[in-house]
């Protein structure tokens, strides 16, 4: 261990088991029992750039007197960028004249994957780097995609599994969180289902009501249908009693004329046969006399 005041240790050491319960993104510190003074770590190359699907190995060397100095920070996995010396050299300006001893362990390894998105050709330790990132991009990226192929695929399986690792405490936590969230959720739900019950209950009798009021409606307008017909066959049968009675007095008006006619033609003929009679009784007398 190096000569590093007892409270810088003490600061280094919280911070790592900081980074190792919370990793920022892409970044995992490697584990071990290793000199606080030297740290490790896998930074994963950012989605679009040259350096996509690549797992580079950082390290950064905390020398005396920090955090009031700087650290130095080296890539262990050989890459092809402008601000990276042939011997893994790391040059970034945070690193150098924009250090502040608040900045700490994950803000330079943040920088550092920052670098890897955003190349500084105004600083550059690989001279040939920053001349094809300024002239020629496409060969420049063509280089690095090479170098990460060759050189940046090993740390896959170190990076996942420390990511395994380190998940499960954060996924605890996040399950915790979703079961309270769907216990509430739950509970919220059981105030909707009585009203959903009471809405089922209250349709129900609004169905049995509507059934009943359609039914006594159809009886209404059966009984209704029916004291029409009824009315009508009264109407029908008064009005055809009308028609015998007038029929028969019709009848009967015929047959008392009828009976009157005869009697008078009865009478008439009396009083013809009578006629001849007195006109005999007549002659009788005048002979008579």
């Amino acid at each position: 261990m190096g000569t590093l005041a007892p409270q810088a240790l003490k600061s280094i050491a919280k911070e790592l088991q900081s980074l190792e319960r919370s990793p920022p993104e892409d970044v995992q510190v490697i584990q071990g029992e290793q000199d606080l003074t030297e740290i490790q770590a896998w930074i994963r190359g950012p989605d679009g750039t040259p350096y996509e699907n690549g797992y580079f190995k950082v390290r950064l060397l905390l020398a005396d007197g920090y955090p009031e100095v700087p650290p130095k920070g080296y890539f262990v996995t050989k890459i092809f960028h402008p601000n990276v010396a042939p011997n893994g050299e790391i040059c970034v300006n945070t690193l150098k004249k924009d250090w502040k001893s608040t900045l700490g362990i994950a803000h330079v390894l943040l920088t550092v994957k920052c670098l890897l998105i955003v190349p500084n050709p105004e600083s550059a330790l690989n001279e040939e780097a920053g001349k094809l990132l300024l002239e020629q991009y496409d060969d420049y990226a063509k280089r690095a995609r090479l170098y990460t192929t060759i050189h940046a695929k090993s740390g896959r399986q170190e990076f996942n599994a420390l990511a395994a690792e380190r998940a499960p405490v954060d996924k605890q936590n996040e399950n915790t969180s979703k079961d309270t969230t769907a216990t509430t959720t739950n509970t919220t739900s059981t105030a909707p289902a009585t009203k959903k019950e009471d809405s089922t209950s209250a349709s129900a009798t609004t169905t049995s009501t509507n059934t009943t009021t359609t039914t006594n409606i159809t009886t209404t307008k059966s009984n209704a249908g029916a004291g029409n017909v009824l009315t009508s066959a009264a109407s029908n049968i008064a009005t055809q009693t009308a028609g015998v009675k007038r029929s028969a007095g019709e009848l009967q008006g015929g047959k008392d004329n009828t009976i009157l006619n005869n009697k008078q033609s009865r009478t008439e003929t009396a009083q013809t046969k009578r006629k001849p009679m007195a006109v005999a009784d007549r002659k009788k007398q005048l002979r008579r006399l």
